[in-house]
């Protein structure tokens, strides 16, 4: 699955180190998400820290926040969700995905946004903001 999206909105085009381009649209957000990981590399399989900030706090409608990755050859894998804490942080250990390809690739997370049109609902929140995280291959070590 490759993110893309396009109804008449702006696109963000993001190449990490010119390997794989992201193409999303830039939905109206309130909210100035940012996410960072450690470690910034490892094998597939290994546990990731992730913390983010700036998304719309716990207790606010549509606040699940939605992680995933998209490796090297800009294939998008979904991790699962985290709920955000009061002051809109959270942060969650993931496992990078064992069908991620070697190579830089990155870490992102969104969140929806409550929208009224025809009724309301939750929607929207596609482009996520990203950490570049480098998959590389298993050590000996991590072997055995």
């Amino acid at each position: 699955m490759r993110i893309q999206r396009g109804v008449a909105l702006p696109v963000l085009s993001l190449a990490l180190a010119g390997l794989f381009t992201l193409v999303v649209p830039l939905p109206a957000q309130a909210w100035p998400w940012v996410i960072h990981v450690k470690p910034g590399s490892g094998p597939t399989g290994a546990i990731v820290r992730v913390h983010g900030s700036g998304f719309a706090p716990s207790g606010t409608k549509c606040s699940s926040i939605h992680l995933l990755f998209v490796d090297a050859d800009g294939n998008v894998m979904r991790l699962g969700g985290t709920r955000p804490d009061a002051t809109g942080s959270f942060h969650k250990k993931v496992a990078v995905p064992t069908g991620a390809v070697l190579g830089v690739g990155a870490f992102g997370a969104f969140q929806a946004h409550y929208e009224c049109r025809f009724r309301c609902v939750c929607s929207g929140g596609e482009t996520p903001t990203t950490t570049p995280f480098t998959v590389t291959a298993a050590s000996a070590n991590s072997r055995a």
